[in-house]
């Protein structure tokens, strides 16, 4: 639910291709975060838990998108 409430219960079902679109890139953008994080050293793990959290979401949010899904969005679209 949490997740739905976050980016959108009609877009994640439906798949929506913009928003696929967006969770990749903050995927890719807070796997850099916590790159360049653990890379700095000590004293960092408040920020690394909190990108960490984000990529949770964002990883669970992407896991509603599976070819059935994008099939309906096109379906919907014609």
């Amino acid at each position: 639910q949490e997740i739905e409430d976050k980016y959108g219960p009609v877009l994640l079902r439906r798949a929506h291709p913009v928003l696929r679109a967006y969770l990749e890139r903050e995927a890719g953008i807070c796997g850099q975060i916590l790159a360049n994080l653990r890379e700095s050293g000590r004293g960092q793990e408040a920020r690394i838990g909190e990108i960490t959290g984000k990529l949770e979401d964002v990883r669970a949010a992407l896991s509603y998108f599976s070819s059935e899904r994008e099939d309906l969005w096109i379906m919907e679209r014609e």
